[in-house]
């Protein structure tokens, strides 16, 4: 990209599910490419799956089972980008990093969930907002890139407090991300591995509704 204020932020799928323990599986093989969707919406058993492949309209579908939580896509998302996944043609959408998101209705309020995401950024500077509940002067449950100093970090934003982790983003580079939040404990897994978790005094929380790719209203990112 021409300015550094802008970059892309490809997601092919997000999904987020009230079980802790929901681990999806690491990037599947060829011969698992076309079971992938099924395995997450039916053995997750995901609260909502946006798989964010349309490719055109402002409706993020909600792919899990019940389908309660479309999303509206906001600022001009360009939708039919390549996806993540080998040999599955669903594809992904992109964010241009300024006033691009998507807004889900799913309350993000809960004690225990789990979000997952795969993501692609173009760049490893500055903070990215990927799945974000944050409102301005409170905190969300939310998964971040460089949150707080804008390093190449992938961190996680609890109630009350971040997990600064170790795992350093590259740029153009497809990753699987998992950030599961208990009462009192986060831990972050990327491609399958434990990154690393942090324990925390669990304070009620005072989040928003699900966004991807907007922090909040102040800080769109």
């Amino acid at each position: 990209m021409s300015s550094q204020r802008i970059y892309s932020l490809l997601r092919r799928a997000v999904v987020l599910s009230v079980l802790p323990l929901t681990l999806a599986a690491v990037i599947p093989t060829k011969a698992q490419a076309s079971l992938y969707s099924t395995t997450v919406r039916d053995l997750d058993n995901a609260t909502g799956y946006w798989r964010l492949g349309e490719s055109s309209g402002t409706t993020a579908i909600d792919s899990s089972i019940l389908g309660n939580y479309n999303g509206i896509y906001n600022g001009g998302v360009t939708l039919g980008q390549s996806g993540a996944i080998f040999n599955d043609p669903d594809p992904a959408a992109s964010f241009d990093g300024i006033n691009d998101y998507v807004q889900t209705y799913l309350d993000s309020n809960l004690p225990e969930l789990t979000i997952e995401a795969w993501f692609k950024s173009d760049v490893n500077w500055g903070e990215r907002s990927i799945v974000d509940s944050d409102v301005s002067g409170h905190y969300g449950h939310s998964l971040i890139q460089g949150y707080w100093n804008g390093d190449s970090s992938l961190d996680v934003q609890h109630h009350d407090g971040q997990y600064d982790s170790p795992f350093n983003v590259q740029p153009g580079v497809w990753y699987h991300a998992v950030a599961r939040f208990m009462s009192g404990n986060v831990d972050l897994h990327v491609n399958g591995t434990l990154i690393g978790s942090k324990t925390f005094v669990q304070s009620t929380p005072d989040g928003d509704n699900f966004r991807i790719g907007r922090h909040n209203v102040f800080d769109p990112q």
